[in-house]
C-alpha cells in the first residue's frame, strides 16, 4: 500500500504543471524505504518510520485542502469533489496505517509461533 501510494502521489507530481521538486520526491523515497523496511522486520518503533512517511506526505495534500476550503471564490461543489479526489488519491496510505495499527500485526511481531504449534503443524502434514 505504502509503495503503491508513492507511485500515485509522484506521477501526479510529475504530471502536474511546473517543474516537480525532485528534493521532495527523493525524501520521500528515503522515507518510503525506511518505512518498508521497517515493516518487514519486527522491531518495536518499526511504525516511526510509517508516521513519518504518512506526515510527510500528507503535509501539503492537508494544507492544500484547508485552502480549497477556505477559498471564498470556489463553489461548495468543488470543494467537496476536490476533497473527495484528495482522499481518493491518499486511501493506499490510510489502508496502510490502519494495517500498521492493527493489533494483531503487533503481537505478530512481539510473540513469534510457539515450537508447539509448529510440531502440530509438521505432525498433521506427515
Amino acid at each position: 500500500m505504502l509503495i503503491g501510494h508513492y507511485v500515485i502521489v509522484t506521477g501526479l507530481g510529475l504530471l502536474g504543471k511546473g517543474t516537480p521538486d525532485f528534493i521532495r520526491i527523493a525524501i520521500t523515497l528515503g522515507l518510503l524505504i525506511g518505512s518498508v523496511g521497517a515493516l518487514f522486520r519486527p522491531r518495536k518503533l518499526g511504525w516511526v518510520m510509517v508516521v513519518a512517511y504518512a506526515w510527510y506526505v500528507l503535509n501539503p495534500f492537508i494544507l492544500g485542502t484547508w485552502a480549497v476550503w477556505v477559498a471564498p471564490n470556489l463553489s461548495s461543489t468543488a470543494k467537496i469533489t476536490s476533497s473527495i479526489v484528495l482522499v481518493l488519491i491518499n486511501l493506499p496510505l490510510v489502508v496502510a496505517l490502519v494495517l500498521v495499527f492493527k493489533p494483531a500485526s503487533f503481537a505478530s511481531f512481539k510473540n513469534p509461533v510457539p515450537d508447539d504449534l509448529v510440531k502440530e503443524a509438521s505432525a498433521s502434514k506427515s
